[in-house]
């Protein structure tokens, strides 16, 4: 969650940064200017930690779930040689937390040096209006911390109305309190070029303003600026401390002499507003702390944690099929399992229920768990380099769920989901379906069971037009499935798919309907609508056939060869547009011409 956290705080920073500096850097109201470089750093921590619930992504919140998709199938590597994975993000943390130790050591001796500096010189101590005034014996560039003055002996005897002015300014303000906080944002942002920018931009501030104190006390302006000048070569040792030689001469004396800003000019901060608002929508993504505590989870395995390996047997599935079954409104928590085909976890790859944003990855051991799954939605399962894989939800397999992914093939063997000419039966679909209808058996033992339903079977077309890797997606009972199976296995070549010119290997997913109408029995398929031979049962769907509604009976008179193409309705879509007559779903055909 750490490193989704930091990215997000890295692009407000960033992007606050440019604002001030285009609207505010030239802008003579120091305080004002003070003020706002604060509440960037504030916005910048707090806004990734708001979460909203949008009811329709926004494209700036589409942008970041695309983003944080990217980082969740990208953030594993796979060695084939090893059991163990280095994950991406897991470097990234290592890395992180390095810099993180490297500057908070780098503060740490900055402060220590400090406090010598202040220790050795203590017998020489001078309260004036609450501050110590610190006075060295050996020359060194005046400077403040806190309520402490650090000043050369030289320098208290030939200067000491401007530097004490300066730089009790400093203390008097509670500058060293803004160092303090930008140092401790650049150790968290130490990448981050837009914190180091801040804190220059924040020193700058605060020399502005003693700037002006001494000038306001009644010091010749002219006077001031050359004891600047002669003292712009001094050292400067600490990180934490406010320098009266501060390294922005030419731009404090440009500032010094420039005319007051218009206060009106302060408006140009509410340009603020509009971006941290749209900041807040672009990080609005429902399931993003999912993704950050798998994210998390991957950065712990990389240092302490290695890879179990599955000893249980997995059930292979294939490609999302071209159907969607309808949803119940029931829910359920889901849990699994990916592997690949060797049984080792695949770490890291991104599961989603199909046409939401929700969705989880997968931890080292390659598990995942959802809750509040609708029953009959599908799981997508993705990962780089792999082949997608899905699996349809229902109560009795919510809580074991496996899939295992093949890698893509070489260049030559690679199988192509979507190409230019996709592989066709001979004859077409209306050769299909008919080919279907007269070599399906309705196997008896699932006609004597009242067994029925529709099992979606994918398979690959290879160059030459040949059926292989034949199985089930979507699974009914064994004895549909096997008959299912059995079918696709006998069809015979189809005309393969073409990609530039050449025959290509091509997923292809084909949904097999068998359906029990008054005692009889029938076998159909495919391209997600089906036309079904025999006496329907009580609840029938509207026919609409070329823009006319018909009846059953008119419906098996239909030459399947005749049939264009068929369109399926439910739910909403249905009653939308054909009202209460398309309650139970509308079949639309469209005949050939």
């Amino acid at each position: 969650m750490i490193i989704v956290y930091t990215l997000k705080v890295a692009l407000c920073l960033i992007v606050f940064y440019l604002l001030y500096k285009l609207f505010l850097s030239k802008e003579t109201f120091h305080r004002f200017n003070r003020v706002m470089l604060l509440s960037v750093i504030f916005l910048s921590l707090v806004i990734p930690l708001i979460k909203i619930s949008l009811s329709s992504p926004s494209p700036v919140n589409e942008g970041m779930v695309m983003i944080e998709d990217l980082i969740l199938q990208g953030s594993v590597i796979p060695d084939a040689a090893s059991t163990s994975r280095i994950t991406f993000m897991g470097c990234v943390a290592l890395l992180l937390i390095a810099g993180w130790i490297v500057f908070f050591l780098r503060m740490i001796f900055s402060v220590c040096h400090l406090l010598f500096k202040i220790k050795k010189g203590k017998d020489e101590v001078i309260h004036i209006q609450g501050a110590r005034v610190i006075v060295m014996r050996e020359l060194t560039s005046p400077f403040s911390w806190f309520n402490n003055i650090i000043i050369g002996k030289d320098d208290y005897q030939e200067h000491p109305e401007e530097i004490l002015t300066h730089e009790l300014a400093h203390v008097q303000l509670y500058h060293s309190y803004d160092i303090v906080l930008a140092n401790l944002l650049i150790i968290f942002q130490w990448f981050n070029p837009a914190s180091w920018l801040l804190k220059r931009e924040l020193q700058n501030v605060h020399e502005y303003e003693a700037d002006q104190a001494v000038i306001n006390r009644g010091v010749d302006a002219k006077q001031y600026q050359m004891l600047l000048i002669k003292k712009s070569v001094g050292e400067h040792l600490f990180s934490m401390a406010n320098y009266l030689n501060y390294h922005s001469l030419k731009t404090r004396i440009t500032m010094m002499q420039m005319k007051q800003s218009n206060p009106w000019h302060k408006m140009k901060a509410l340009v603020v507003v509009p971006m941290a608002a749209l900041a807040v929508v672009a990080f609005a993504n429902p399931h993003v702390d999912a993704v950050a505590e798998q994210i998390q989870s991957e950065s712990d395995a990389v240092v302490s944690q290695a890879v179990t390996e599955m000893k249980n047997e997995m059930t292979p599935t294939q490609e999302q099929p071209l159907v969607q079954v309808e949803e119940t409104e029931e829910n359920v928590e889901v849990v699994g399992k990916v592997v690949d085909i060797d049984g080792k976890p695949v770490i890291g790859a991104a599961i989603l229920i199909r046409g939401t944003k929700k969705g989880s990855v997968t931890d080292p051991e390659g598990l995942f768990r959802m809750k509040d799954v609708p029953v009959g939605s599908w799981i997508d399962v993705m990962y780089v380099g792999y082949k997608t894989v899905s699996m349809q939800v229902t109560k009795a397999n919510a809580s074991k769920l496996s899939f295992v992914m093949e890698k893509e093939n070489a260049s030559n063997g690679k199988v192509f989901d979507v190409v230019e000419q996709m592989p066709q039966f001979p004859g077409g679909m209306p050769a299909l379906m008919k080919w279907l209808q007269d070599n399906m058996k309705y196997p008896k033992e699932a006609q004597d069971a009242k067994q029925q339903g529709r099992v979606i079977v994918s398979f690959v077309v290879e160059k030459d037009g040949s059926i292989t890797n034949v199985r089930v997606v979507k699974s009914v009972t064994p004895a549909l499935d096997e008959e299912a199976i059995r079918v696709v296995k006998a069809m015979p070549k189809w005309n393969p798919g073409m990609q530039n010119g050449e025959p290509v290997r091509v997923n292809y997913t084909v949904p097999i309907s068998f359906l029990l109408y008054g005692g009889k029995t029938d076998v159909n398929a495919p391209s997600g609508s089906t036309i079904h031979m025999g006496t329907p049962g009580n609840v029938q769907p509207l026919y609409v056939v070329d823009g006319k509604e018909m009846n059953w009976a008119d419906i098996q008179k239909i030459d399947p060869a005749k049939i264009e193409s068929m369109t399926i309705l439910k739910n909403e879509d249905a009653t939308k547009k054909y009202g209460e007559k398309g309650k139970n779903g509308v079949v639309v055909i469209q005949l050939k011409k």
